[in-house]
């Protein structure tokens, strides 16, 4: 999944994933946007709870994703992901900006 910025790294919570899962789905929606009659229309796009909770349960059971340690204030009734180790490595290597293979400059 493509994304804006990695929200991820330090933590994010549920309720910010599932905003992140809709700007998604409504950017995605407009690549196919000339075979939509009404387009215009379209106002905003809910990816639903079921999107919300897939990608949870992908990413958990890859080892990406864990449940986040930080302290939050006792009111704060949000749940919180952190990426794990693999998950860091992982969005390390797919964001990274590739450089070109310069060949060695040679003695003539």
């Amino acid at each position: 999944m493509r994304c804006s910025r990695p929200s991820l790294i330090d933590e994010a919570s549920r309720r910010s994933i599932s905003g992140k899962l809709n700007t998604y789905a409504y950017v995605e929606s407009y690549v196919d946007a000339e075979n939509w009659p009404n387009v215009a229309e379209v106002v905003d796009i809910d990816a639903g709870p079921s999107a919300l909770e897939d990608f949870e349960v992908q990413f958990f059971s890859l080892g990406l994703i864990e449940r986040s340690e930080k302290r939050h204030p006792v009111t704060d009734k949000n749940s919180y992901w952190t990426l794990t180790e693999v998950g860091k490595n992982h969005l390390m290597r797919i964001r990274a900006a590739r450089r070109a293979v310069v060949p060695p400059v040679t003695a003539a």
